[in-house]
């Protein structure tokens, strides 16, 4: 699990990467998926020594949670019914692809908490 939160962190923050630098660098909000990432890369790294380990994964779990609901509204806007010829608002499909990533991600941290406290249950 502590590589997969990694990956995740550096898959989100590729994310913010491109979305910023398709807004020709002029949209800080366009980095928003950093945000999630950069924590979600320092916990998956937190979360390789044993000790901290539990509690790191329900911190990027948690971190994940709220990435995914911030980026609801943006989500939103992807999904919303527009005409068609209305062009996508600007970073829609950021957000419905940093709401995907963030949701898959705590569905399967989730599942392996469940998991895991299903094993260790008498």
């Amino acid at each position: 699990m502590p590589l997969f939160t990694q990956v995740t962190g550096f898959l989100l923050i590729a994310l913010a990467a491109l979305s910023f630098a398709s807004t020709g660098m002029s949209s800080l909000l366009a980095a928003f998926p950093a945000l999630a990432g950069f924590p979600l890369v320092s916990y998956g790294d937190a979360a390789k020594t044993p000790a901290k380990k539990a509690r790191a994964m329900h911190m990027a779990v948690a971190v994940a949670m709220f990435g995914g609901l911030l980026s609801l509204p943006f989500a939103w806007k992807a999904i919303a019914p527009r005409p068609a010829d209305a062009p996508w608002p600007p970073g829609a499909l950021i957000g419905l692809l940093t709401c995907l990533v963030t949701a898959a991600y705590v569905a399967v941290g989730v599942a392996f908490f469940l998991r895991r406290r299903a094993r260790s249950a008498p």
